[in-house]
């Protein structure tokens, strides 16, 4: 979103002032910042709540051994899709449930 300074609601006053610039406090969803602004705060995420780890060739592949069973566990980014794969369905469910306990998602 964008905040207007006040003093600075009348639209007119926007029009009269072509070099006026605003400065944008969020970024939105439809701007080329949006993917990147998701990612870093999707790996944040899986970082602190799940202790995965970039994978140091590509950052798109998260790794981590899952904290009750100990198995591997991988997450690949894709945009706005995850693939979870673990060595058994109880590891990929729970990782599954943290996930949708923190964002809106659904499992397909």
């Amino acid at each position: 979103y964008i905040r207007i300074p006040e003093g600075l609601t009348d639209e007119r006053e926007l029009n009269k002032q072509p070099n006026l610039v605003l400065k944008l406090e969020k970024s939105l969803y439809g701007l080329k910042e949006a993917p990147r602004m998701w990612y870093q705060h999707l790996t944040k995420t899986l970082k602190r709540e799940l202790g995965f780890q970039c994978n140091p060739v590509d950052d798109t592949i998260l790794k981590c051994k899952h904290q009750k069973t100990g198995k591997e566990c991988f997450i690949l980014i894709y945009v706005d899709d995850l693939l979870v794969a673990a060595q058994d369905i109880d590891t990929t469910q729970s990782i599954i449930d943290t996930i949708c306990s923190h964002y809106d998602a659904r499992d397909l």
